[in-house]
């Protein structure tokens, strides 16, 4: 009971040592649980606790090594409406996000896989295919997207973030590999990224301090598009992985449309095998099917507006005295 009443400590974000004794913890758990009035907490606090709970020996063991962290946080929504709940459609009998969690697990030297979605009870199915595949998850602000990152990898005590969203099933376990390598080797940088990876195909690293400084200086609380924040290279600093030649193309490998959908459906049902696709495997089948391939050759990149852009590259630039003396305060912590 002592470990559950701190993995309750740790959902309600509470010091467990005050007020969480046996009878309280046990009311928290069947309230949770069978979805009832308890306060503000519903049954997705459970999963949160759950995911506290397993924790606690990885917590234990860790003493009070100061070692770097590094986690892969996985952000999911279900609040597409181009292609409804595109992130639970089956792709060879595996949701779409069941395959980002698989293969985000084949990275080594990762201390944590999290799938990062919000508090709304739309998302609530995601928390299910999270239970199914033994990941954690993270529930964070609707909106804040940098946020929601920020509160996960600071509740799982990460250093850096591995990043994917879950509409790219086949991003590359490889180059994440390679990130992690990198990072690793030397890990003075804030923003670690491959350069020529197809769209859908390419994750990433951000240093957490960066995290902090962005969320500190943000101008909204709306930062589904936070890369415009850590564009400045004076600011922040930026380091690349050069894609293999053999891996260079201009194929479009992430799913928002039904076009993407069929194109998906066609790769994992030649090219599948009960385990992440390589690569490799996939860019000689579309090499080798231009059919294929042009099946949402046609859709066009979403960017940010133009408005949107002009608007945060103007808070930067107004805040930038500010900006610079928050960071060396947060990268002496």
């Amino acid at each position: 009971m002592d470990d559950l009443r701190w993995a309750v400590a740790f959902a309600l974000g509470t010091d467990p040592r005050f007020g969480l004794n046996e009878d309280f913890v046990e009311a928290y758990i069947f309230a949770a649980w069978h979805e009832t009035d308890f306060g503000s907490y519903t049954r997705e606090r459970y999963g949160f606790i759950c995911s506290a709970y397993k924790r606690i020996g990885i917590i234990a063991m860790a003493g009070t090594a100061n070692l770097m962290k590094i986690g892969f946080f996985i952000t999911a929504r279900l609040k597409s409406t181009r292609l409804k709940s595109k992130i639970l459609l089956d792709l060879e009998g595996q949701s779409v996000l069941g395959h980002v969690i698989e293969s985000a697990k084949h990275v080594d030297g990762v201390d944590d896989v999290v799938v990062c979605t919000s508090t709304v009870a739309q998302d609530r199915p995601l928390l299910d295919v999270c239970n199914e595949h033994d990941c954690y998850y993270f529930n964070g602000s609707p909106e804040d997207v940098l946020n929601r990152l920020l509160s996960a990898a600071i509740f799982f005590e990460c250093d850096y973030l591995l990043l994917i969203t879950a509409d790219n099933p086949l991003f590359s376990f490889e180059y994440a590999q390679r990130l992690v390598d990198e990072i690793k080797r030397d890990s003075d940088v804030d923003y670690l990224h491959v350069d020529g990876l197809p769209l859908g195909m390419d994750p990433y690293i951000i240093r957490r301090k960066a995290f902090e400084l962005i969320d500190a200086i943000k101008s909204d609380g709306e930062t589904e598009f936070w890369p415009e924040y850590i564009k400045d290279k004076t600011v922040f600093k930026h380091r690349s992985i050069k894609a293999d030649p053999a891996h260079t193309r201009d194929y479009r490998i992430t799913l928002d449309y039904q076009q993407d959908l069929e194109l998906f459906r066609s790769i994992y049902q030649n090219c599948f095998e009960g385990k992440p696709t390589a690569i490799s495997q996939v860019i000689e089948y579309l090499d080798a099917n231009p059919s294929v391939r042009a099946l949402n050759s046609s859709i066009e990149r979403s960017w940010l507006g133009h408005d949107r852009v002009d608007q945060i590259e103007a808070h930067l630039k107004r805040n930038r005295s500010n900006l610079i003396s928050l960071k060396t305060e947060i990268y002496k912590r």
